[in-house]
């Protein structure tokens, strides 16, 4: 899917800023969690939506669904999150964009969107002889 074409997109929900918050350790760093994803595609653009932690426990509340381990403390996973976006941008030059996700479903899909349609790909320069 990802080779057919320049106007195709790919929508994942969890790749590897995940892993670097959730799999990481004081033993086991971001750059080793980093290493065992390097032969993954780099994604074009990072999405980190951020949102309040009232708000996402009010929003679990209403999913009928049972709270997940890294939900039980929000906070500390933000404060992850937000390390690990540190880490990318520094040393893996990540182009993560990070979204306020407070609103409803259709103002944060549309800033995503915005961001999207704005985003101009690096054109790579070719190499061979004119």
């Amino acid at each position: 899917w990802l080779e057919g074409g320049q106007n195709r997109i790919v929508i994942s929900d969890r790749y590897y800023l995940s892993s670097l918050v959730y799999q990481s350790s004081d033993d086991f760093p971001y750059a080793s969690v980093l290493a065992l994803n390097e032969k993954e595609k780099k994604p074009d653009i990072i999405f980190f939506i951020e949102v309040s932690d009232q708000i996402c426990y009010e929003r679990m509340k209403i999913r009928n669904q049972p709270e997940e381990l890294f939900e039980k403390n929000l906070s500390d996973s933000r404060r992850k999150y937000h390390e690990a976006i540190s880490f990318l941008r520094t040393h893996n030059h990540d182009n993560i964009v990070e979204i306020d996700g407070s609103g409803s479903i259709n103002e944060v899909a549309n800033a995503i969107l915005q961001k999207i349609q704005a985003f101009e790909p690096i054109k790579l320069k070719s190499t061979s002889p004119q």
